[in-house]
């Protein structure tokens, strides 16, 4: 790749590699301390939790290294802040990377603690200087989630303070419409600029097209099960589209809690068609309080529930790493109800739960955030017009997409089951084009590629 050279500047060594960034320096002897038992760690670099947890130990060791780190890093150069040559400090795009270890976001962070607590004085010093000098904050994790004035205002007070020009501060996360958001808070408060916001769908670029890729590479016959992670996975092959099914749609969700979920699934049992498809809900204490209350939620989910379509452990599926399954159930729907993370019409968050389908050749329909869908096409996915009205996605109030939503879902479950099998014949195309697009993204590193673009 052309451009300017990019390093990975860390702060300190330790004796088993470059210290991530995201720690408070009060902390070093402690990191040190651990360190020290050696036995304790399992990589080369130590991943460490993001600041103090309140709870044993404050760096308590992960299993695995950071994603992010992981599958980037390994295309940047890794220098050490005082062992930096003159020309790297003059030339090179150094760039100072805060990302979250697993099940942490670097947003909670920004919205609660003084980021400045995160870089020595020679840090600074660089940063006031030298401007090709960034900071970088990477959420890879989450998206979608709440961003408060006060975040907004935490972040301009670091710009401030260390007189960074727009282009050394830069927040990237998979929320979609990060640059919406942002605007709208410069407009708000009649502010300038003061740093950069972009979006990178890690949820899309890199595992989905590498798990396929690889089962491909070690199944010999579409009956094979591939082990990933110590959990069997199976996906379809492009010759068995042709099967006819016995349900129509499939309707995953793992995680109850999420009330607007648990309405959907509702709905669609109200309406008659939990016998049409294959529906998953899991037993979860906010479902079994709502029932106590919600007569209607007691009658079509309390009495019932919970619903299983493969694996009865919650955690046991979490381990699949959400992208992948067996491909039975899939197999034996023609399409999927997906009920994403979050249904805001304030943010956009584009998840594994949308992926899936694409990877499973599953037409969809997403009972998710105010605009997802176009945010899907924008990324160059196929949609499928010819099995529902999309109009859906430009419905702002909840109750009301969830109803849409719902109605179009009985409009196909009222058809005849034939039906549906030639209509999905007629969109395998769109189904192959967007598993393609999956491993297209994979392939050609596209994570990577938008970090380039978004920090040169």
């Amino acid at each position: 790749m052309s451009g300017h050279k990019i390093n990975f500047i860390y702060e300190i060594e330790t004796p088993l590699g470059y210290l991530p960034m995201g720690y408070k320096h009060i902390d070093v002897p402690l990191i040190f301390s651990e360190i020290n038992d050696k036995s304790t760690f399992e990589h080369e670099c130590p991943v460490i939790y993001f600041g103090r947890q309140g709870y044993g130990s404050p760096f308590k060791k992960l299993q695995e290294t950071n994603d992010f780190y992981s599958t980037v890093d390994s295309h940047v150069n890794k220098r050490l802040l005082g062992q930096l040559s003159d020309e790297e400090v003059l030339n090179d795009v150094n760039l100072f990377v805060i990302t979250p270890t697993h099940n942490q976001t670097i947003t909670e962070k920004i919205h609660t603690e003084n980021i400045s607590d995160y870089f020595t004085e020679t840090t600074k010093s660089y940063l006031r200087t030298y401007k090709n000098f960034k900071i970088v904050f990477v959420d890879d994790k989450e998206g979608g989630l709440t961003y408060t004035k006060k975040f907004w205002e935490n972040l301009r007070k670091v710009s401030k303070e260390l007189k960074l020009s727009e282009s050394q501060l830069i927040f990237i996360t998979n929320t979609a419409n990060i640059k919406e958001i942002y605007e709208l808070y410069l407009k708000q408060y009649n502010i300038n600029s003061f740093m950069k916001c972009s979006t990178i769908h890690f949820q899309v670029y890199d595992s989905p097209g590498n798990c396929i890729l690889d089962y491909f590479e070690k199944s010999n016959s579409p009956d094979d099960l591939v082990d990933y992670d110590g959990v069997k996975y199976s996906i379809p092959y492009d010759s068995e589209l042709n099967i006819k099914r016995s349900k129509y749609y499939l309707c995953m969700n793992r995680n109850s809690e999420r009330m607007h979920r648990t309405y959907l699934v509702r709905d669609l049992i109200k309406n008659g068609m939990f016998d049409k498809g294959l529906i998953s809900l899991f037993k979860s204490p906010r479902v079994d309080n709502e029932c106590k209350t919600n007569k209607e939620l007691n009658e079509f989910i309390g009495k019932t529930y919970p619903f299983t379509i493969d694996y009865e452990d919650a955690e046991f599926v979490a381990h699949l790493h959400n992208f992948f399954n067996t491909k039975e159930s899939w197999m034996d729907t023609y399409f999927s109800v997906v009920n994403e993370t979050t249904n805001s019409n304030k943010h956009i968050f584009i998840t594994e739960k949308s992926i899936r389908p694409m990877i499973y050749f599953h037409p969809f329909i997403i009972h998710g955030d105010y605009g997802i869908l176009q945010k899907i096409k924008d990324l160059g996915f196929k949609t499928f017009p010819e099995f529902f009205d999309e109009s859906y996605d430009t419905i702002q109030d909840q109750d009301e997409r969830r109803n849409f939503i719902v109605n179009e879902v009985k409009k196909l479950c009222d058809k005849p089951i034939s039906e549906i099998h030639q209509l999905y014949q007629s969109v395998i195309p769109k189904l192959i084009h967007n598993r393609e697009l999956l491993i297209d993204m994979a392939s050609n590193n596209k994570k990577f590629k938008m970090f380039y673009e978004q920090v040169s």
